[in-house]
């Protein structure tokens, strides 16, 4: 569920002061080619893939809360599995414990939230021919990490959608496809109960993340073919093809919102008239199974998920 995230830990120095002493953490200084000298700050570290920086004013720890798990028990760096509730909260654990922190004296920043969800299909068809805009807007990004996996991507103010292809990005005999959403303004974050570490391991918190994660989705339009379908009409054909270019509702923008909401509800009907809502309805059945999945679990300890997996 959870994957990237950023969190500013105080008070600094007594971080600092934790983190010099830990010898799992390669923290790191910068020497002047010129003079030779040392600087104190800023303080740069690894632990395993998490990112530690300590300047003379504040410190943070970021990166992959899915790979830091795989990583930690031997599983490599990846985040194309399930990372389900009990495993948010052994993470958390550890960070904590090899830290020394207190999770209520942070502060999240940016975090990411989404699921893996497994198709019958290849997720490049879903991503290249069905998604096709965020809120009748186009993408901001289509990447395509140079053969490896692809992804859309819609920017907002506080917060990005990204649907991914985890399956080719990873070379998985499956067909993975990853919706996520990313929070990049904590105010957004704070409105739904985060504000600290202690947060990310409350079920409420959650599933406030997850009701946000389907609001979003739902604004995804999602369209099955509809070009070889016998039984719609030329007339409608060139209306659904008309609705389905975000040029089209760019130039509607303009126009008074009660002309773009008759738009939005003939289009609507048109979609569920000839049932071109499969794929997205299906989406929507199957992350929210997964879901459920995911926040039911047993408990288990840390070293006893080493050594399952």
């Amino acid at each position: 569920m959870l994957d990237n995230f950023k969190c500013f830990i105080r008070p600094s120095t007594v971080f600092e002061n934790n983190v010099c002493k830990n010898p799992k953490v390669d923290l790191r200084t910068f020497v002047s080619t010129f003079t030779g000298e040392v600087t104190d700050y800023p303080k740069i570290g690894k632990y395993l893939n998490l990112d530690v920086r300590i300047t003379g004013q504040q410190a943070y720890i970021k990166g992959s809360l899915h790979k830091f798990m795989n990583a930690y028990v031997d599983n490599g760096e990846h985040n194309y599995n399930d990372f389900d509730f009990r495993d948010i909260e052994l993470v958390i654990e550890n960070i904590v414990q090899e830290f020394d922190i207190d999770p209520k004296v942070t502060s999240i920043t940016n975090l990411e939230f989404g699921m893996n969800v497994i198709l019958n299909h290849d997720p490049q068809e879903l991503i290249d021919r069905k998604l096709l805009m965020f809120n009748f807007r186009n993408h901001n990004k289509d990447l395509k990490f140079r053969g490896k996996g692809d992804y859309k991507q819609f920017d907002m103010s506080d917060y990005s959608i990204k649907i991914y292809n985890k399956s080719k990005q990873y070379r998985q005999d499956k067909f993975i496809l990853r919706v996520e959403v990313k929070f990049t303004m904590k105010r957004i974050l704070q409105k739904l109960g985060i504000h600290n570490l202690a947060d990310l391991t409350d079920t409420g918190v959650l599933q406030n993340l997850f009701g946000f994660l389907m609001q979003q989705f739902d604004k995804l339009v999602i369209v099955d073919d509809f070009y070889e379908r016998g039984n719609i009409s030329v007339k409608e054909k060139a209306r659904i093809t008309m609705f389905t270019n975000p040029n089209y509702w760019m130039n509607m923008s303009n126009k008074p919102s009660r002309v773009r909401e008759r738009l939005i509800r003939e289009f609507k009907r048109l979609i569920r008239k000839h049932k071109l809502d499969v794929t997205k309805n299906s989406l929507r059945d199957a992350l929210y199974n997964k879901f459920l999945e995911l926040m039911r679990v047993p408990a288990i300890s840390l070293n006893e998920k080493a050594v399952e997996m």
